[in-house]
């Protein structure tokens, strides 16, 4: 996580794929720093849980209210995680639009 806010202007990626558990910051921090950072990039967080100790679902629970915007339960299939990019970036897109349209009506 760490190289890619070294190496990546996240401002300017589409969306951003997180794992939760993973070395050095982890995904909660990394969704966090994002989300207040770069408000705008759409958050797609992914975890597996740890093993017998905290189910996937708690994890993934708990990085919405951190701020991301969809949650993938791994393992998954490449048509789910499609789906979601799909339906992320739709969404931003038209939000985008629903912006632009309503600052030049102001």
């Amino acid at each position: 996580m760490e190289q890619a806010f070294r190496d990546v202007d996240v401002a300017h990626v589409d969306a951003v794929l997180c794992d939760i558990f993973m070395p050095g910051m982890g995904g909660l921090e990394g969704i966090r720093h994002i989300e207040t950072t770069w408000p705008s990039v759409p958050i797609i967080a992914m975890s597996a849980g740890i093993e017998d100790k905290v189910s996937e679902t708690e994890v993934l629970n708990a990085t919405e209210k951190l701020g991301a915007n969809a949650k993938l339960p791994k393992p998954f299939k490449p048509e789910q995680l499609l789906e979601t990019v799909d339906k992320l970036l739709s969404a931003a897109y038209l939000l985008c639009l629903i912006r632009k349209f309503s600052c030049k009506d102001s």
